[in-house]
């Protein structure tokens, strides 16, 4: 049981890390956005990606509707960093 602890664990660490990753990308794009006046919302662009995202979790079997939540909190935290680098 230990032993599978300390994998959940290590998981656990390496989505930490990869969130902190992705909101710093997020924070990038946001600058990026600023200085060529880009909306922070690109509709065709998140639609795209949630759908690939979704055919990436039935392909490894994962629920749909999980990765569809777990994307829209993503989502959410990315317009949330891109706006107030936006509003600076």
């Amino acid at each position: 049981m230990d032993v599978l602890r300390q994998e959940m664990d290590a998981a656990d660490t390496a989505l930490l890390e990869i969130i902190h990753r992705r909101s710093e990308i997020a924070s990038k794009i946001g600058q990026y956005k600023k200085n060529h006046n880009m909306t922070i919302l690109q509709l065709n662009r998140w639609q795209t990606l949630l759908e690939d995202r979704l055919t990436q979790a039935r392909r490894l079997g994962i629920d749909e509707s999980l990765v569809k939540d777990i994307y829209q909190i993503l989502h959410q935290r990315s317009i949330k960093i891109q706006g107030e680098l936006l509003n600076k």
